[in-house]
This record gives C-alpha cells, sequence and structure tokens, in this order.
C-alpha cells in the first residue's frame, strides 16, 4: 500500500476564515511540549557553554547587507565598501539588489592580479565594481571593511589588521573566520590535489589584535557553512580535540579610535 504523501502545506482558500483549524493548537500539550524543549536545550547552552561564542548564536549568511543598512552616509555621500579577498564581487549583489539606490554604492575588491584581470573583464560595464591587487589609497571615507573567508589564508595577518585601521572604517566585518575556543595553529587546506596553507586562530588572541588597532566588538556568532555539501560542523576529526573547531565564526567591530592601543 502507497503512503500517502505528508505535505507541511494544503489547500489554496480565498480568505482566513474558510480555512479549516484545530482550535487551541498554540495553547495545547504538543505545541508547549516542543517550544519547551527548544527552550530547554537553548538555555543549557547558553548557561554552561565555556565558549567564547554560544552555540545558541548561529548566522548562515554574510551580515554585510544588514550592516550597510546602519551606515548612514553623510547627505549626497556614497556608501563606500571595501571587500578584501572579495573574489569575483560574490558578496556584491546580495548588497546592491538590498538597497533602493544601488548606484550609490561603491564596491572596491582587493584580490589577486589573476583574478583582478578576470574580473575587470567580467564587470567591465559595472563601474561600481573596482578591483584592486593590494589595499588601494582612498581619498574618500570607507564605511565598511569586508572580509569573507579570507584571512586564513594570509601570512602576515596582524599587519593586514593594522592596515584595515588605517581606513578608519565605521564598520569590519570579519566573517567565515576560522577562530574558536583551540589552539592557533596552521595546517594545509587540500583543494582538488592541491595544498594550501591555511591558519586557524584562537579567538581570544583574533580579538586582542583587532581591538589593539581601534576596533570594538560588538557582534559575534557561530558560522555555518557547507563543506563537502553537507552543512554541519568541520571535519577534523583527524586533529586532536584542542584543535578541533566545530564551526567558524562571524565578527562585527566598529571603529572607535579611542581605545586604540599606543
Amino acid at each position: 500500500m502507497t503512503e500517502k504523501k505528508f505535505n507541511i502545506w494544503e489547500g489554496i482558500y480565498e480568505n482566513w476564515d474558510r480555512a479549516p483549524m484545530d482550535e487551541g493548537v498554540f495553547e495545547g500539550d504538543l505545541w508547549i511540549n516542543k517550544i519547551s524543549s527548544q527552550a530547554q536545550q537553548n538555555l543549557e547552552l547558553f548557561q554552561t557553554s565555556g565558549s567564547s561564542i554560544s552555540p545558541v548564536s548561529i548566522a548562515r549568511d554574510y551580515i554585510l547587507p544588514v550592516v550597510a543598512s546602519m551606515v548612514e552616509p553623510d547627505a549626497g555621500e556614497t556608501l563606500r565598501v571595501l571587500d578584501f579577498g572579495g573574489g569575483l564581487a560574490k558578496s556584491y549583489y546580495s548588497l546592491a539588489t538590498a538597497f533602493s539606490e544601488s548606484n550609490n554604492l561603491e564596491f572596491h575588491i582587493v584580490e589577486s592580479e589573476a583574478v583582478c584581470a578576470r574580473g575587470k573583464k567580467i564587470f567591465s560595464d559595472q563601474p561600481n565594481i573596482l578591483f584592486h591587487s593590494k589595499l588601494p589609497k582612498l581619498q574618500d571615507t570607507v564605511h565598511i571593511i569586508h572580509s569573507g573567508s579570507t584571512l586564513q589564508y594570509v601570512k602576515e595577518w596582524q599587519g593586514l589588521i593594522a592596515s584595515f585601521s588605517e581606513y578608519k572604517p565605521k564598520y569590519l566585518i570579519l566573517a567565515d573566520m576560522m577562530a574558536g575556543d583551540i589552539k592557533t595553529f596552521v595546517t594545509i587546506q587540500n583543494f582538488h590535489g592541491k595544498k594550501i596553507r591555511s591558519r586557524f586562530l584562537n579567538i581570544k588572541e583574533l580579538l586582542s589584535v583587532v581591538e589593539a588597532v581601534g576596533f570594538n566588538l560588538i557582534y559575534k556568532s557561530k558560522y555555518l557553512n557547507e563543506i563537502r555539501g553537507v552543512m554541519g560542523p568541520k571535519p577534523m576529526e583527524n586533529f586532536e580535540k584542542e584543535y578541533q573547531l566545530d564551526h567558524g565564526c562571524q565578527l562585527l567591530f566598529r571603529w572607535e579610535e579611542k581605545v586604540a592601543k599606543n
């Protein structure tokens, strides 16, 4: 006998009152027990977690568009974003489509010379997207510096953070950072038969470097992404426990020059 397919949503109704409903669902034991179980789990994770970032705080997307909506450029000023390691404008369109006036957006990407050459060719008719093979000297205000899934491939990452501070951006976003309550170490990432050096950071070490140059942490969450088509903890069982990172993180800093240390 063929089982009837279970549909989460069924039926098309012209108005609210025509759709049948079981009364009292939101006051019944089934609903209350379900949300109580989740609440209890969240509470226990929140109270007992000794980690720097609670597992209750989770993000699955870059927060760049949301942060950009928080920025209030001066009248007539263009919103200016510097995306370090931004690839071929991966983050541009999710940002541009979130604004009613995308022409008031200037998006600078810092990448390798090869990526820049390809980007300039692909986006030759997109004047809002500009490619640079090194950190550019910009005369106008940089409102946001964004770096996603990139810092782990930079040898002198501390110097890079210091260079970011020279722009004095309103916000700095470090997305999909390989950082957590682990020991800092360097490893080899296997990429289609190629080997890439990659660094995992102790999050307290990372924060101390970023905050020392004038940034103040205002948001933190774990960052979930797919690896080999699976959304879940990072496959690091081959490492000792002190080096295993379950998920990367996403950090948002605000520029507060007064806290910079000499």
